[in-house]
């Protein structure tokens, strides 16, 4: 699951856009312009790679057709990895459709292939993911347990390492914190007062809702008809 943020001007990722057609890659660079990124286009690999000793763009995006030859992109993706140089995602942008072309940008390291005319929404969305314009909202955790002690200790240690997690001591709020919280997972106790895990497993799976959520059993119990018994009751995993 994923949001977005709004960038701000000096946030702002740098493309560098190389097309051996100086049109094409002026049009390139004005649409992603459009879509808030900053790009500078190249008809040249030289031009391109003397801009790229002086700055490191955020991403490129090039063509696997250019005056160097009809598989000059995945050279001179080649040449880039060699030197070290290689510390952006490169996506080709390219009128070739054949196995030949794909297979050479996969083996140059490209992180993306798209075959012309261009469709600017899936071109920016992969541009957003390998360039981190979209921030990824944290995984969102349930834990059921009734240790206040033993639940506070594992709450601590997920939230450092960025994940939200909201702790159930009372079954009977389980239902209700699942329509707020949302959660991508359920850590659940197998042994509680009052009700198991495994009917709890149950009624949680009865429910359409909660129907795909994961469930992690989080128990002691090492025998291993109970544990078999507690995935076969809607758990996921046994830890």
């Amino acid at each position: 699951r994923s949001i977005s943020r709004h960038i701000s001007s000096s946030e702002q990722p740098l493309i560098f856009v190389i097309d051996g057609d100086p049109v094409q890659a002026e049009r390139l660079a004005m649409e992603l312009r459009r879509f808030g990124y900053r790009a500078e286009p190249f008809d040249k690999l030289t031009e391109a790679a003397a801009e790229l000793e002086k700055q490191h763009p955020d991403a490129v995006l090039m063509d696997m057709e250019l005056p160097e030859g009809p598989l000059a992109g995945a050279a001179f993706l080649r040449g880039m990895k060699q030197q070290d140089q290689l510390d952006f995602p490169v996506l080709f942008c390219t009128v070739r459709e054949d196995f030949d072309a794909r297979l050479a940008a996969v083996r140059a390291g490209s992180d993306a292939y798209l075959v012309k005319p261009i469709d600017m929404d899936v071109l920016t969305a992969h541009l957003d993911r390998l360039t981190g314009r979209i921030a990824q909202a944290p995984y969102r955790m349930l834990l059921v347990d009734d240790d206040m002690i033993l639940s506070r200790h594992y709450c601590l240690v997920l939230e450092s390492v960025g994940i939200e997690v909201q702790h159930v001591a009372d079954p009977r709020e389980l239902l209700r914190e699942i329509v707020e919280l949302k959660p991508d997972l359920i850590l659940m106790d197998l042994y509680m007062p009052d009700c198991n895990g495994l009917e709890l497993a149950k009624l949680i799976r009865q429910q359409g809702s909660s129907f795909s959520v994961p469930i992690v059993f989080l128990s002691v119990e090492r025998n291993r008809d109970r544990r078999l018994q507690s995935l076969r009751m809607g758990g996921d995993e046994f830890l």
